[in-house]
Parts: structure tokens; C-alpha cells; sequence
């Protein structure tokens, strides 16, 4: 089980926490820019009753039992948010972008590497063309009855 510390707690924040427990993980703290708003977000989810939540980022950083810190924060944060926890020893799980100038993107890239991190990016397809037309052909019957999909998209490492 993945323990994850979640900064954010904005709309996609709401997806994040869901992907979470459906991959058999949890949320072991909240990072909120205000607390209230945390609290808030916590109960909403349903969120365990000992979820550490602070407004204190390098505390939450600093907790021993999150392997990982998931991103939300607005983009002009990523770059900041994902170096301190790769800083911290943590694998990062990044909404795109994963920083805002291609200089940052690549001290992000290699402080992972350097540390033997994960520093995975989520990137959603849902507006894409080709899923569009595959989902298209699956509406009209092109595929016939479907059992079961299995999709993988991926690219190679910059390098």
C-alpha cells in the first residue's frame, strides 16, 4: 500500500483522493493553504480521522509514514511543491504541467533520477482525438461487444 501525502485541495484534488483508495492506497496527510478548507475537504472525502492535515508543507513533507506526495496545487506551485519532496525523499505524482519553464522541468527530472525517485505525471487523454475516435467506433459497434480494454500510452524518458 502506497502512503501518500496530498497537497491540495482543489477540484482535481477530489479525482486524486478517488484513484487513491481505488489503487488500495491512502491519504496519510493534507496539505491545505488553509485549514478550515482541509478540514472541510477531509470530511467530504471521508478521509481517515487520523489524517494529519497542516497548512505547514515541509511538516507534512517531513512525515515518516507518506512514501509519496501527490500534487494538486495551482501550476505556478509545481515546480516548488515537487522539488521540496523529492528534496524530502518522497516519489511525486504531479498534476501536468509538471512545472511551468522547461529549466525546472529538467532539475525536477534529474533531482528524481539523482535520488531514485518516481516523479510520474498525470496527464489525462480525455480530450484527445484518437481516444475520441476510439470511443466513436466503440458508440457505433465498430469493436462488436467489448469484454475487456487494456490501454498503454507512454514515452520514453527524455534523456
Amino acid at each position: 500500500m502506497l502512503r501518500c501525502a496530498l497537497l491540495g485541495t482543489g477540484r482535481q484534488a477530489n479525482r486524486l483522493v478517488d484513484a487513491i483508495e481505488a489503487a488500495g492506497s491512502k491519504v496519510m496527510a493534507l496539505y491545505s493553504r488553509n485549514i478550515k478548507d482541509g478540514e472541510r475537504f477531509a470530511k467530504d472525502k471521508n478521509l481517515s480521522a487520523d489524517l494529519i492535515i497542516s497548512d505547514d508543507l515541509d511538516s507534512i513533507l517531513a512525515h515518516k509514514d507518506c512514501d509519496a506526495a501527490v500534487i494538486s496545487t495551482p501550476d505556478f506551485l509545481h515546480y516548488e511543491h515537487a522539488r521540496m519532496a523529492l528534496k524530502s525523499g518522497k516519489h511525486v505524482f504531479l498534476e501536468k504541467p509538471l512545472a511551468t519553464n522547461y529549466d525546472h522541468g529538467r532539475e525536477l527530472l534529474a533531482l528524481a533520477e539523482e535520488n531514485k525517485l518516481l516523479l510520474a505525471i498525470d496527464y489525462h487523454l480525455r480530450w484527445s482525438f484518437a481516444l475520441q475516435y476510439i470511443q466513436r467506433l466503440c458508440e457505433e459497434g465498430y469493436f462488436g461487444s467489448i469484454q475487456k480494454v487494456q490501454l498503454k500510452w507512454g514515452w520514453s524518458p527524455i534523456k
